[in-house]
């Protein structure tokens, strides 16, 4: 194929891995390589969304952020409306979703913190569909296996200058630079012991988390003033949940799950019992009022990952990137618009210094300072639990409670309601939007009323969409001028006002 840059500096690169993190990537490369090889081991229908054997997640829950959303739309112009056209729904967290918490439901309340929900399967064809459109550069070899690095010595660093894989004719592929983006099943731990090479340091933080999931079509979607059904754990009398969320077509997936290994059944009668067992018996007619398209499928592999390749300096020409690297509890949804963002940061590092000997040291550690914070607020909520295996930092003594606290005012406040949703959804990180004075003086207040007043009351009547009494908030696509700014803005209106209606 043609160049994608006629400016390119180095002849190749080699991206293990055709998942979200690795198209983001080869894009994030095309401008410095004359030609990126993206090595995908399962085969890919390039026509239709097609669930497949290396994404087992992809039969789960899963929405795009909207710093997620920013980050492929930066990489893959008019990656939204493709998404949006394939049959993606928009979703506002703060309206959209009825959230059933420790007490009871929380405030509904129009926002602009709108995601994408749809299928993995849905999202990986739509930004597979902008790859090959806008990437000319690109070889994709399907069906393909890396067995191994081609790793040369460097002083006293081992650089990798490409590898060796299964196909038939391109068994072996010199490139400049290597990316693994193949998942938690990496084999680049194995390669490294297989060259002498030392891993770098991991952390691990498990919560034996599982769940499991079904696909549902709703009989008449007309019928429920939520588009997401949410009931939430409650610390610590309360460690299952449950989760129902919009796919294409008008479908939902039906995620149910625990912590401390309270996992849901896989059967089709123990599943219908547990979701009877949440605290809300909206789950339970939901699924009365729906009939079910798949079967149930469980998925475990949950435990949180923190591979330290920032303070790493043993190997040159390689990155790992995405789950390789740093892999999340799937459960809180971040895995695809952390990689996606770190792709970005990868374009940029590049743009101002494309020496690819120093890389990894440029590219790390910022890097680090946009994931870590977040993959160490979600790991604070796993290490919540008793039975987490991981090491509790220092200051867990106050931060955890403190998280608690935070929690249950932001299921109250709407201010601190709104600085939780600028974390989830990557706009600000949780020192910048959580530590801000105003919300910690919002959650001191919420505190005493607490120690004073008591606990609020379990709210039973669930508050009714903003959009059944004011119509729909104009939604418009994202503003690609907007990509990298700070503001929170999506494109829908922030109605701060809007009274609370009780059925």
């Amino acid at each position: 194929m043609a160049s994608q840059s006629s400016n390119a500096r180095y002849e190749r690169a080699v991206v293990i891995g055709a998942s979200m993190a690795g198209l983001a990537v080869a894009r994030a490369l095309s401008d410095h390589f004359s030609e990126v090889v993206v090595i995908e081991r399962d085969e890919l229908d390039l026509d239709r969304p097609a669930h497949r054997p290396g994404v087992p997640q992809s039969w789960h829950i899963h929405n795009l952020t909207i710093g997620g959303q920013r980050a492929l739309e930066s990489l893959f112009p008019g990656f939204v409306d493709t998404a949006l056209a394939l049959g993606a729904m928009r979703v506002d967290h703060g309206a959209d979703v009825a959230c059933f918490a420790k007490y009871g439901w929380e405030d509904r309340v129009e926002t602009e913190f709108v995601a994408l929900s749809a299928t993995r399967i849905l999202f990986e064809h739509a930004e597979r569909r902008r790859f090959l459109e806008l990437m000319k550069s690109a070889r994709l070899l399907c069906s393909t296996r890396v067995t191994d690095l081609i790793v040369e010595s460097a002083g006293d660093r081992a650089r990798v200058t490409g590898v060796t894989t299964n196909h038939a004719e391109h068994g072996r592929i010199r490139a400049d630079l290597v990316v693994d983006c193949s998942g938690r099943n990496s084999g680049w731990k194995r390669w490294f012991t297989q060259h002498s090479i030392p891993h770098p340091r991991e952390t691990v933080v498990d919560s034996r988390c599982g769940y499991s999931s079904r696909f549902y079509r709703p009989r008449n979607p007309a019928d429920f003033n939520w588009k997401a059904l949410i009931a939430d754990t409650a610390f610590p009398e309360r460690p299952h949940w449950g989760v129902i969320v919009p796919l294409e077509q008008n479908d939902w997936v039906v995620t149910l799950g625990g912590f401390n290994g309270n996992y849901p059944p896989s059967d089709e009668e123990g599943f219908a019992e547990f979701a009877r067992a949440l605290p809300t018996p909206l789950f339970a007619q939901a699924l009365d009022r729906a009939d079910p398209l798949t079967k149930v499928r469980t998925f475990r592999k949950l435990e949180m990952r923190w591979n330290h390749f920032e303070s790493f300096s043993d190997v040159t020409r390689f990155l790992a990137i995405g789950d390789s690297a740093w892999s999340y509890n799937a459960l809180y949804g971040q895995g695809m618009s952390v990689a996606a963002t770190c792709a970005r940061i990868l374009r940029d590092v590049l743009a101002h210094d494309a020496n690819l000997d120093t890389l990894p040291k440029r590219y790390y550690p910022p890097a680090r300072r946009f994931a870590l914070p977040l993959w160490s607020s979600t790991a604070q909520l796993d290490l919540r639990w008793p039975g987490t295996t991981g090491t509790r930092p220092w200051h867990s003594f106050l931060s955890l409670p403190l998280g608690e606290l935070t929690v249950r005012a932001a299921s109250r406040d709407q201010r601190v309601g709104r600085a939780q949703l600028e974390c989830v959804h990557m706009i600000k990180s949780p020192a910048a939007a959580l530590g801000a004075p105003e919300v910690l003086a919002r959650v001191a207040l919420h505190s005493l009323r607490e120690l004073f007043i008591g606990p609020p009351k379990i709210r039973l009547l669930l508050p009714a969409s903003p959009s059944q009494a004011y119509g729909p908030a104009h939604v418009g696509p994202i503003d690609p001028q907007r990509v990298s700014d700070g503001e929170a803005r999506a494109g829908v209106r922030w109605r701060s006002h809007t009274p609370h209606h009780h059925t």
